[in-house]
């Protein structure tokens, strides 16, 4: 039921929006009152008729969240990998459209926001290792030998994140950037 809510809940709660409501009402109350005197500013009015940000780290944070939560889990329940496809693939709709009818984008985000949010997707490899240990070790018929494979998981797993993989990589294969050409606008 974890999986299920966690696939559907987050979704209705986005289209219902709560921060989007009390300016909803606002905007309409304004707008019908336009042949009436308003006494504010327009940077007052600017306000009332923005739409709040839309915030990336937010949804970011329920990703990472959803991955590992299921990457632990899978071992056990493995359905709940399908829920959680599931339910980011609509979240990742939802948000969309939130995204371009609802929200303003404020200002520009940083690229190192989905720069760590990649980095941090070594961090379900390490859940789902540590989920296949725990529940291994909870198993009816348990025998030490069989977590050797979960053992040995675990520590690639751990090696995988700490070791500095993108500097193997490039030294490894051609990772190189490609050069722009800069080229003026009379050429």
């Amino acid at each position: 039921y974890v999986f299920q809510n966690n696939a559907i809940l987050p979704i209705i709660f986005a289209i219902i929006d709560i921060n989007y409501i009390p300016g909803f009402f606002k905007r309409i109350w304004y707008r019908f009152r336009k042949n009436k005197n308003i006494k504010m500013t327009q940077k007052q009015l600017n306000e009332v008729f923005e739409y709040p940000q839309f915030g990336f780290a937010e949804r970011y944070a329920y990703y990472i969240k959803t991955i590992c939560s299921a990457a632990f889990y899978a071992p056990l329940v493995p359905s709940c990998l399908i829920w959680a496809l599931i339910g980011m693939s609509i979240k990742y709709w939802v948000d969309k459209i939130i995204m371009l009818r609802r929200r303003s984008r404020g200002g520009s985000i940083s690229p190192q926001l989905p720069t760590e949010f990649i980095e941090l997707l070594e961090i379900p490899i390490i859940t789902f290792a540590c989920g296949n240990l725990f529940f291994g070790m909870y198993a009816e018929e348990f025998d030490f030998m069989d977590l050797i494979p979960s053992m040995i998981g675990l520590a690639l797993a751990i090696a995988n994140a700490f070791l500095p993989m993108q500097k193997w990589n490039e030294k490894w294969f051609n990772t190189g950037y490609v050069q722009l050409v800069e080229e003026t606008y009379e050429q």
